[in-house]
């Protein structure tokens, strides 16, 4: 849990996560020191990470896809370790339900694609089954960081340099610009300029991911895999983006119609949410619940603010 000044550093980080500690200590008329120390130790305590979330329509990825296997569950670690590292895979998820790994990847070209799904997993020892899924559009989850403008397949011009530049950002975002600069050989200057540019151009957002297990401790996880009357997909995927509960919103080309990623607070809470809000949905025909146990890669799942005020005040109460 966190108190109010965390709250409010928050919050500015989640504006830009590279914000100095001298400006937000100035906003919320602390001293800097306090920003700088509740910072360090909510990045200590795993509460928060603070990354650059990228934008795959302004990197170049034509397809993004959800990529369920079925394995041997006495190979899971292993799987895992062999996927973890790869470049085009943003997350790993082990699940409960159909579904024993669910991933999501993204390519710039199909041939990328059909190498991994086609010739890559099946050789890994324990993937008994692969399924894919292309994702026809996001919904809901870019928006919350990018211009809506920004979220067509529109890519910038980016090199070498600058590819490395967003994978180090996405470990961390306020990792060290001449640290970065002496590792790959150019000036801070350039890096600067570099940055600011993948910043500006909305290839890349620097902002707070938090832990929300341990955040604001929302412990459910779910994806739930929908099936919908055809002519309905557009106007159940804004029914559910009005949840805060929901997270993630993506259509599919093939298959379930919907893939919707959303965190409750606790097991039940997710079991009510499902049958009392998502399957009394008109058009919703079946909705199959997968439920995340561990993350192996970690992507972002940002927390809606309506979340955290409530776990404050949960907090508070307690206090009381």
């Amino acid at each position: 849990m966190i108190d109010n000044i965390s709250y409010q550093i928050i919050k500015a980080l989640t504006e830009d996560g590279r914000c100095s500690y001298a400006k937000i200590a100035k906003d919320l008329k602390i001293n800097a020191s306090i920003v700088s120390s509740k910072v360090n130790k909510m990045l200590e305590e795993d509460l928060i990470s603070i990354q650059a979330v990228p934008n795959p329509y302004r990197i170049g990825y034509k397809f993004q896809t959800v990529i369920a296997l079925k394995v041997d569950q006495q190979q899971i670690n292993h799987i895992c370790d062999a996927l973890v590292d790869h470049t085009n895979i943003s997350s790993i998820a082990i699940m409960y339900g159909i579904y024993d790994i669910l991933i999501m990847a993204e390519f710039p070209d199909i041939d990328i694609m059909i190498r991994l799904v086609q010739e890559q997993l099946p050789r890994i020892k324990g993937v008994t089954n692969v399924e894919t899924f292309i994702v026809a559009e996001r919904k809901k989850s870019l928006n919350k960081f990018f211009k809506q403008e920004s979220l067509v397949y529109n890519p910038v011009r980016l090199d070498e340099i600058d590819h490395k530049l967003i994978n180090e950002l996405r470990k961390n975002g306020r990792a060290n610009l001449a640290r970065l600069a002496d590792k790959y050989g150019i000036s801070t200057a350039s890096v600067s300029r570099r940055v600011a540019s993948l910043i500006k151009n909305d290839v890349i957002k620097i902002t707070v991911v938090p832990n929300h297990t341990k955040l604001v401790d929302y412990t459910a996880v779910a994806y739930l895999a929908i099936q919908t009357e055809l002519h309905k997909v557009n106007e159940i995927c804004d029914q559910l983006a009005g949840f805060p509960e929901v997270h993630t919103i993506m259509t599919l080309i093939c298959g379930y119609k919907i893939l919707a990623i959303l965190v409750t607070q606790n097991h039940e809470a997710l079991y009510q949410f499902v049958k009392d809000k998502i399957l009394t949905i008109a058009g919703v025909i079946n909705v199959e619940t997968l439920v995340r146990t561990d993350l192996k890669k970690r992507t972002y799942v940002y927390i809606d603010d309506t979340q955290i005020q409530e776990a404050l005040s949960r907090m508070n109460l307690s206090k009381t």
